[in-house]
């Protein structure tokens, strides 16, 4: 028998439901697998795709797995309201019980569960709040667009200042530089998986996770003290970004970041059946943004701006633009300008650590 704290284990089992498949191909997938080793209860569930392995503390006398259906144990174990909960292996029956309440689920071979990839790499360590404060930076710049997978990764590489981190959706693009050189080599890791697997190292409450890449298995891991979360590299050739990247510009100016998000969003408002178009007209010291459609009508902001001077006339869409200055982490941003129908550049005022590069698009006015 195993013995668990029914809060934690909800947690992890919850934690784990995350990765088991809407419509599981094999009947194995929908279940969760549970290990019971000295000391520890080791739940694992997985889409293929990724698969994530939680370790939690337990009182079992013996050593047993097997598989159960995840979704079901879930909703049963969240109905129980005892502050324990006990499991036993009868055959291919998972028995539970907390307080008076008690269930036979019936499981599924843990033979027939997929073998997951073990971390036999040593990888890079990384702060976790760094590591997540980077892949947060980028990951809205990912797309959403499955047609072009290479696109929905976050691609990683190493570069003569550090370590570079950058998503782009062909739109806008995102780079974030970390100082430390980390071991990888143009890796790209589907975004949606990254971010989810940094948010459950933060609910697991890691201090450092360690990256580790497999590529000739063709996969990454996040690995912390308690928790393994694996997932396939994404396969082709990343966008040569780099050529995007404006090395001149024909102006520019600085305003307070949080001034010219409220103008924006109150603007934009205009905009909404329109493709979300905000016209920017900068002159000396001033920058004007517009909207309308002939349905809502028209909106305007006049910003104090440094900067300026000869006088340019450009759109975007706000929401491209909203998303990068949030990335932002100070009060004032600058804005660069390569030309009217040319990338412009984004960051904050003495940041150097992060690039926000958004294309134009063409107003109808």
């Amino acid at each position: 028998m195993t013995k668990l704290i029914r809060e934690d284990f909800l947690k992890t089992i919850s934690i784990a439901g995350r990765f088991v498949p809407v419509r599981p191909s094999l009947p194995v997938l929908a279940n969760m697998l549970l290990e019971a080793d000295k000391g520890i209860l080791r739940v694992s569930t997985t889409n293929l795709d990724s698969s994530v392995r939680l370790v939690l503390p337990a009182k079992s006398e013996g050593v047993w797995k097997i598989t159960t259906p995840a979704k079901i144990l879930t909703d049963f174990i969240g109905s129980a309201v005892d502050k324990e909960v006990s499991l036993e292996v009868d055959k291919e029956n998972l028995l539970v019980a907390s307080g008076e309440i008690k269930g036979i689920f019936a499981g599924i071979s843990a033979s027939e569960f997929p073998t997951l990839p073990e971390a036999t790499e040593e990888g890079s360590e990384f702060e976790y709040h760094e590591l997540q404060e980077a892949v947060n930076n980028v990951a809205f710049a990912a797309s959403s667009d499955e047609a072009k997978p290479i696109l929905t990764g976050i691609f990683i590489n190493q570069e003569a200042g550090g370590t570079i981190i950058v998503a782009t959706d062909g739109y806008r693009l995102a780079k974030k530089t970390l100082g430390k050189k980390y071991e990888f080599n143009q890796v790209v890791i589907p975004a949606r998986t990254l971010v989810e697997s940094l948010r459950i190292a933060g609910e697991m409450g890691e201090p450092s996770v360690r990256l580790v890449v497999a590529k000739g298995k063709n996969q990454t891991l996040l690995v912390g003290e308690n928790f393994q979360i694996a997932s396939r590299l994404l396969s082709g050739t990343y966008p040569q970004f780099q050529q995007i990247i404006p090395n001149d510009f024909v102006n520019s100016f600085t305003v307070d970041k949080d001034k010219l998000t409220a103008a924006i969003k109150a603007t934009a408002v205009f905009a909404r059946d329109l493709g979300n178009v905000v016209r920017f007209n900068l002159t000396k010291n001033a920058l004007k943004l517009t909207a309308s459609t002939a349905q809502v009508g028209e909106g305007a902001a006049t910003l104090e701006v440094a900067g300026g001077g000869s006088e340019i006339k450009i759109a975007f869409n706000s929401r491209f633009i909203l998303e990068g200055l949030s990335a932002i982490g100070t009060t004032t941003v600058e804005v660069k300008f390569s030309g009217p129908l040319s990338p412009a550049a984004i960051c904050g005022r003495g940041e150097k650590d992060f690039l926000y590069i958004i294309m134009p698009v063409k107003s109808q006015t």
